[in-house]
């Protein structure tokens, strides 16, 4: 419960020691990680991206299916956010590729939403400056494909021009 409380304090630190003590406790089982779901979500919609990412980490590492089907458009919505840090966008998708390989059913059909739009702002992360971004966005991406390969054509294409960017950076595109 002390952890509970923690986690809802204002600070970083406090925030700090009740997510980790969360992690390291607690099991995706325990009855005790509903309690904080919202506390959860309400730090992922924070303005301070360390808070975010704390509440990722948290996500991700201890998962559950409650944590899964009540979380996983706000860590979308982080995800797609233009004005998202590189290391909030790297760390979402990082938290989505452990939320779909656990719970795979809590997805669409294409993992992401199911519609062309949202596919499109994926596959534009790759285009992303940050090099974190784009490897923790292809590993999300290989995840999606490997769970249903047809519905993501397009990926194939945008995938072999980053490959080609990486091997030769100064060639047009």
């Amino acid at each position: 419960m002390e952890a509970l409380n923690l986690i809802t304090a204002p600070g970083y630190s406090e925030k700090t020691v009740g997510y980790l003590a969360c992690v390291l406790l607690l099991s995706e089982t325990n009855e005790f990680l509903r309690l904080i779901i919202n506390s959860t979500k309400n730090d992922l919609m924070s303005a301070n991206e360390e808070i975010q990412g704390l509440s990722l980490a948290c996500v991700a590492n201890v998962g559950g299916r409650e944590f899964a089907e009540t979380l996983t458009v706000d860590v979308q919505k982080l995800l797609f956010n233009p004005q998202a840090r590189p290391q909030v966008k790297k760390k979402a998708a990082l938290c989505m590729l452990r939320l779909l390989r656990k719970y795979p059913d809590n997805f669409a059909e294409d993992g992401i939403g199911g519609n062309q739009e949202q596919k499109d702002k994926l596959l534009d992360l790759l285009d992303d400056s940050s090099l974190g971004v784009i490897t923790a966005t292809m590993s999300l991406l290989l995840g999606l494909v490997s769970h249903n390969p047809e519905l993501w054509p397009d990926s194939v294409n945008k995938c072999c021009k980053l490959l080609a960017k990486l091997n030769h950076p100064n060639a047009s595109k």
